[in-house]
């Protein structure tokens, strides 16, 4: 695949998240509740997620945890630095249902590997203005749509 050849050496283990690691990032990790937040990356809305192993970047940049409606905003130089210290940012793409889209700029559905069943598929969910932003909702129609946010181990 000359995609992966590019861009990973010819390395292909790039996956979605799994219904486990999305309850992990945001509930069973050490300190989880501090290790995420909304905020906006130029611009754009979304949840910030930070490593397990996070220290503040050197750059001054700081982090709100919690469910701030997007209480952190970097502009794309700041979010380069929060983005090679290990933060992850998972954009407010809204969910589409039949022909329309909602909740764009407010929330998102990503789906996870696990399927629910034949039919359905477990998503992770998150919404601004929700007290637990970090949602894993069975019954997910596959014909509905929800974004993907790939993931892949981390080299040493």
């Amino acid at each position: 695949n000359v995609a992966n050849a590019a861009n990973l050496g010819g390395r292909n283990d790039w996956r979605t998240l799994t219904f486990d690691e999305w309850k992990y990032l945001f509930g069973s990790r050490p300190a989880a509740a501090e290790k995420y937040g909304y905020g906006r990356v130029d611009g754009k809305t979304g949840l910030i997620i930070l490593p397990d192993e996070w220290t503040t970047p050197p750059a001054g940049l700081n982090f709100t945890p919690g469910s701030s409606q997007w209480a952190n905003a970097y502009n794309i130089e700041e979010w380069t630095v929060m983005e090679v210290n290990g933060a992850i940012f998972l954009p407010a793409a809204g969910y589409r249902v039949q022909n329309t889209v909602n909740g764009s700029g407010n929330g998102a559905l990503y789906w996870l590997s696990t399927s629910y069943t034949d039919i359905a598929a477990w998503c992770g969910f998150f919404q601004a203005n929700v007290a637990l932003p970090h949602q894993v909702l069975p019954h997910q129609a596959k014909h509905c749509g929800g974004a993907v946010r790939l993931v892949r181990p981390v080299s040493e």
